[in-house]
């Protein structure tokens, strides 16, 4: 599948070539703040957005040259425009708090947050709280050594594997392959999120292309093997007829058992930026 080269950051595509406004009742998220560059560059475009953050730098080591405790800011919020929130904590002590007291659906969130484990929660967490065609613009998606098993892209191909995703790449800055970390931001529309698959499936490779716009739904499912039927039984021989009885006085039938209720499941915690 094809991410089309837009020729610049896609976050700056997403708000200047696309024009993106914030939908009525819906939210803006972004994971990772540190410093607050980006959410304040966002904020110019909408009119409440959130951060997330500890300010203490990532919870683990990332890749080469980024240890635990890369981008920390000594756990101080930076300051920022009075349209903008911060979240101060790790993702998996303030995320569903905040989501069970904010029940407008989510259309646009910058995942700055890294580490996969961070990504994955992030992903797994708001996936039910997802508007129609909710745009998400990922920082560190591809072009770094390792990229495909230890950060964003592998949290987001499990992500469209385990819920039958339908989403279409908007774009990169240049193409797979490309270095520099101007070369490693990807943006997504993703149209709808379905059941989960009963398996996890490997992510599917990604190939850039110049082109303007490239379509992904999710992958057809292959059909379910069919099951051998059982080898039908002989019928068995008739035993003699026994010398007919008087009919017995029918027992009352018994109440219908209520269905058991299912537990709800645990969320899935893990650690962020």
């Amino acid at each position: 599948m094809a991410i089309p080269n837009v020729n610049r950051f896609p976050l700056e595509h997403v708000f200047e070539v696309m024009a993106l406004k914030q939908k009525p009742d819906t939210l803006w998220l972004e994971f990772g703040v540190t410093t607050g560059s980006t959410i304040q560059y966002i904020s110019r475009f909408a009119d409440k957005v959130y951060g997330f953050d500890s300010f203490l730098g990532n919870p683990e080591k990332w890749r080469d040259g980024f240890e635990a405790g890369s981008f920390s800011v000594g756990g101080v919020p930076p300051a920022v425009n009075a349209n903008v929130e911060l979240v101060t904590g790790l993702f998996q002590d303030t995320l569903v708090s905040f989501l069970q007291s904010h029940p407008q659906k989510v259309s646009f969130i910058h995942v700055d947050s890294d580490l996969y484990s961070s990504a994955k929660f992030i992903l797994n967490t708001v996936k039910d709280h997802l508007d129609t065609d909710c745009v998400i613009v990922f920082d560190e998606f591809v072009n770094y050594t390792g990229y495909e098993t230890n950060g964003e892209y592998k949290a987001f191909h499990e992500f469209v594997a385990e819920n039958s995703v339908s989403y279409d790449w908007i774009g990169m800055n240049g193409t797979i392959g490309m270095e520099g970390y101007i070369h490693e931001n990807v943006a997504v529309m993703i149209h709808s999120v379905g059941e989960a698959a009963p398996a996890e499936a490997a992510p599917a490779p990604v190939e850039a292309a110049p082109a303007e716009a490239a379509s992904s739904a999710p992958a057809e499912a292959a059909p379910a093997a069919p099951v051998e039927a059982a080898p039908e039984a002989a019928p068995a021989e008739a035993a003699p007829a026994a010398p007919e009885a008087a009919p017995a006085e029918a027992a009352p039938a018994a109440p219908e058992a209520a269905p058991a209720e299912a537990a709800p499941s645990a969320p899935v915690a893990a650690a962020p930026a």
